[in-house]
């Protein structure tokens, strides 16, 4: 008889860590993008694009940082990032690292 394993669906806010604000986030994300003269900004060459992410937000929603985990990170299938949270439900999201 084969042995089945229940598959258990993850989702994105189940690895929701910490409430943060924009600028948070982007303090934690500084670096200087030699390409634009030497300006400091947040998520370097990804700026425009973490501009775009932010830029969905509306009053009321909320950032966090999330992280799947120890494990996901060991199996080479980790994440970490940004959600907006819009009524309690990821609207979108912004990938900082991946393993």
């Amino acid at each position: 008889m084969a042995d089945h394993k229940e598959r258990v669906k993850v989702t994105l806010e189940d690895w929701l860590q910490k409430r943060v604000t924009v600028f948070e986030a982007e303090v934690e994300h500084w670096v200087v993008d030699k390409g634009n003269g030497s300006k400091v900004v947040p998520f370097g060459r990804s700026h425009d694009e973490w501009n775009r992410f932010k830029s969905q937000m509306r009053n009321g929603d909320e950032l966090w940082y999330y992280d799947s985990g120890g494990h996901s990170w060991a199996c080479i299938r980790g994440r970490r990032g940004y959600a907006i949270v819009r009524d309690g439900r990821v609207i979108a999201s912004y990938l900082t690292a991946i393993s």
